[in-house]
């Protein structure tokens, strides 16, 4: 099955993922490469390209910001794709698992480049000048901010596969473990 789901990402990459994406920041149009759904972009190629455009050197608490953001975005991409694979493979029917993991991974191509898009290039640039991350009309420290806009990341993508357990649940009732795997998504979502 991992040879499948390989195949799967692959042509998603190949077919949907649109390399070059741009971002308007403080007037200032800045591009940046999207490598992959599960690596999102280069670390240095991203920070160079920041640098030459925005014109300032990057400090190195702007330099750590950006690698430890983008390693825990990476590794919640990897870990809820795991997860999610594991779940609707336990239907073991091909188009179902086809289907429902290419609309997730729309869902983490779209939400990801979302993320970069719209707060954490501008979140580099107010690291790097010293200055708060303005979040639902209030000032709050840049790191504060990526965790705050992290956590609803990652609620976005806990809804989702929660909806789509529900629905494979209603369709394969027979599969006790996803009444489990609901009920424990459904009392971490009321938590949060």
């Amino acid at each position: 099955m991992e040879s499948i789901k390989i195949k799967l990402i692959n042509d998603f990459e190949k077919k949907h993922i649109k390399k070059e994406q741009s971002s308007e920041i403080f007037d200032i149009n800045f591009k940046w490469e999207y490598l992959s759904l599960f690596e999102l972009c280069s670390k240095p190629k991203l920070l160079a390209y920041i640098k030459k455009i925005y014109k300032k050197d990057i400090n190195w608490k702007t330099n750590n910001f950006v690698n430890e953001s983008i390693d825990q975005i990476r590794t919640f991409l990897k870990s809820i794709d795991s997860a999610f694979w594991d779940y609707i493979c336990l239907t073991n029917n091909s188009k179902l698992i086809l289907n429902m993991y290419e609309e997730f991974l729309r869902e983490i191509y779209s939400k990801s480049k979302k993320l970069v898009n719209n707060h954490f290039i501008s979140m580099i640039i107010c690291m790097n000048e010293g200055i708060e991350y303005t979040l639902n009309y209030e000032n709050h420290p840049v790191i504060e901010s990526f965790d705050t806009i992290f956590q609803d990341f990652k609620i976005c993508f806990q809804k989702f596969i929660l909806k789509r357990l529900k629905s494979i649940n209603k369709n394969y009732p027979g599969i006790k473990i996803l009444q489990l795997i609901i009920s424990a998504y459904e009392e971490q979502l009321e938590i949060i």
